[in-house]
């Protein structure tokens, strides 16, 4: 059964990378203060999620669909996270305002697969 699931982060921005083979990389980090909202990306593990960028003052922007490649939370509470995509599926010119910036509110969401808690075992 597939069941719509969204979370909402406060990040800042770590950078991007743009590979040769059209591999994007978006990299950011949250403080230990979302570690319950960021923790909630686990879910999100091979399935694409559609990532929505809100910088103060600026309307929110698509950044592109993505996959959760890495999430790390050091000894701090702090989360890195790194999202992974092929440049077809991005609006890298987004990426670009968001340079700089020390707040970003990031929804992600997805359409992800959940077991059917109802089901019984046959014997």
């Amino acid at each position: 059964m597939e069941k719509h699931a969204q979370t909402q982060i406060i990040a800042k921005y770590n950078g991007h990378a743009v590979k040769a083979n059209q591999s994007v990389d978006l990299n950011v980090k949250c403080g230990y203060d979302q570690l319950p909202e960021y923790i909630q990306l686990i879910q999100f593990l091979n399935n694409d999620v559609t990532i929505f960028a809100k910088l103060p003052d600026v309307k929110p922007m698509k950044l592109g669909t993505f996959r959760v490649q890495n999430l790390n939370i050091s000894h701090d509470g702090e989360g890195s996270i790194k999202f992974n995509s092929m440049n077809d599926f991005v609006n890298t010119d987004n990426f670009n305002k968001l340079v700089g910036s020390e707040m970003i509110v990031m929804r992600v969401s997805a359409d992800i697969e959940i077991e059917d808690s109802d089901e019984e075992e046959e014997e």
